[in-house]
C-alpha cells in the first residue's frame, strides 16, 4: 500500500480536541466516492465521513481521548492513511 497522495491530503490540527479539518489540494473532480474512515487503536471503525469538499470539517467530539488511525478511500481504493491524536 502506498501513500501516493501524501502531498494532496492535509489534516489539522493534530493533536485535536473537538474537530479536525481535512484539506484536499488536488482536483475534486477526479474523486468519485471519497470517504474518510476513522479507526481506534484496536482496528475497530468508529466513524465514516463522505468527503465532498476541498476542505471538510470533521466533528470528533464524540470520540474518546487517544490515538486514531484514518484512511482516505475513493471507490474502494485506499488513497492515503495516517493517524491523529484526540485530546
Amino acid at each position: 500500500m502506498q501513500n501516493y497522495l501524501f502531498y494532496l491530503i492535509i489534516l489539522y490540527p493534530n493533536p485535536a480536541e473537538n474537530s479536525i479539518v481535512i484539506t484536499y489540494t488536488g482536483d475534486m473532480q477526479n474523486l468519485k466516492d471519497c470517504m474518510m474512515e476513522i479507526y481506534d487503536i484496536y482496528g475497530s471503525a468508529v466513524k465514516s465521513i463522505y468527503i465532498n469538499n476541498v476542505t471538510q470539517d470533521v466533528n470528533i467530539s464524540d470520540l474518546a481521548r487517544g490515538m486514531y488511525l484514518y484512511r482516505i478511500i475513493d471507490t474502494g481504493k485506499v488513497l492515503y492513511y495516517s493517524k491523529f491524536i484526540k485530546m
